[in-house]
Formats: C-alpha cells, sequence, structure tokens
C-alpha cells in the first residue's frame, strides 16, 4: 500500500542519516564489509588496517547505530 512504502521510505531515510552520522571509519568499514560484501580482511587492506581493527570498527559503528536508531530497528 501507498502507506507502507511511505513508511518504507522514512526507515530507509533514518537509516542513511545514522550512518552518515557515523565517524568516517566506522562509515566506511560498515559500508564495506556490510553492504560491499567484503571480508574484514579484504576491507582491511582497502582501509589499509587488520582485520581486527575493521572488526572493531563494525562493531562500534552497529552499536551506535543500535543506540540512534533503537535495538530492534538495527537488529531487522
Amino acid at each position: 500500500t501507498p502507506s507502507q512504502v511511505m513508511g518504507s521510505r522514512e526507515e530507509i531515510e533514518r537509516l542513511e542519516t545514522a550512518i552518515d552520522a557515523l565517524p568516517d571509519d566506522q562509515r566506511e568499514a560498515l559500508i564495506l564489509v556490510r553492504y560491499e560484501g567484503m571480508s574484514m580482511a579484504e576491507a582491511g587492506v582497502e582501509m589499509g588496517r587488520s582485520p581486527d581493527a575493521v572488526r572493531m570498527l563494525v562493531s562500534r559503528a552497529i552499536v551506535k547505530l543500535g543506540q540512534s536508531l533503537g535495538a530492534s530497528d538495527v537488529m531487522a
């Protein structure tokens, strides 16, 4: 329905806004791993970081998104 489409668009806008508000390194790591499908090692090479550093950046990004959006939205 049109109202469901509008609700989906609003949720996408909220997510994009929250991602844009992340620190640059967290945002980059999150996008590389979660959206582009890179492994932690591949993202590490791209970012000039170790896989463990990328893992921490992604974890911190997810926590911040959870705080911004509410935990139920991030887990969906």
